[in-house]
């Protein structure tokens, strides 16, 4: 975590809010057969060793770790009822060992991709059944990509129209929405962009 270390404090230095994505588990533990998911007990507890291990190491220069990279994504399987156990196990883990080092150390979890996707919310919700009436997380971290990204997205799909939907889910389970999003994630295409523009 040395090169870590020093380029957050280089961005710190210069006013910058730093994120840390752990990306899922990590080379030393590769037992478990999900890719970025821990599918076992030693796994989900790797993960939150990993994560307490990097806010230690990193807690004086980096605000937010967000919990893995669209972990929806992940082989094919995680947007299951299983998947979505084994991302709970793993943010509880994480989440705690993150807090135990400061509380004042932001955690954002989801990083779903396609966010505008109804089955996303679903996903969520999942989840969020395994947290049992606890709040893991201090944001939801989402990859808005716009309609211009991806033509084939309907408009009334696009993310700006769907938050109120996100919220939804966060009220369903009595969870405060304000200030819960943090976007890490969003791809715009120039290309179109400059066309659509050119047409205006």
């Amino acid at each position: 975590s040395t090169f870590l270390k020093k380029l957050s404090k280089v961005l710190k230095e210069n006013g910058f809010d730093v994120i840390m994505l752990l990306h899922g588990l990590p080379n030393y533990y590769k037992t478990d057969g999900y890719g970025k998911l821990a599918t076992t007990q030693a796994g989900y507890e790797a993960f939150g060793e990993f994560a307490g291990f990097m806010a230690e190491n990193l807690k004086d220069y980096v605000d937010y770790f967000e919990l893995c990279n669209e972990p929806d994504l992940d082989n094919g399987k995680a947007m299951d009822e299983d998947g979505a156990y084994h991302y709970a196990q793993m943010v509880k883990n994480a989440y705690s060992a993150i807090k135990n080092v400061d509380e004042e150390l932001q955690v954002g979890i989801i990083s779903s991709a396609a966010a505008w996707h109804d089955n996303r919310r679903n996903w969520a919700k999942m989840i969020f059944n395994n947290f049992e009436s606890e709040r893991y997380f201090d944001y939801l971290t989402l990859h808005p990509y716009g309609t211009l990204a991806y033509p084939h997205v309907p408009e009334h799909r696009s993310i700006h129209l769907n938050f109120d939907k996100w919220r939804d889910v966060l009220s369903e389970y009595s969870m405060d929405y304000n200030d819960s999003f943090l976007l890490t994630e969003f791809g715009y295409h120039t290309t179109l962009a400059n066309q659509k523009n050119e047409s205006n």
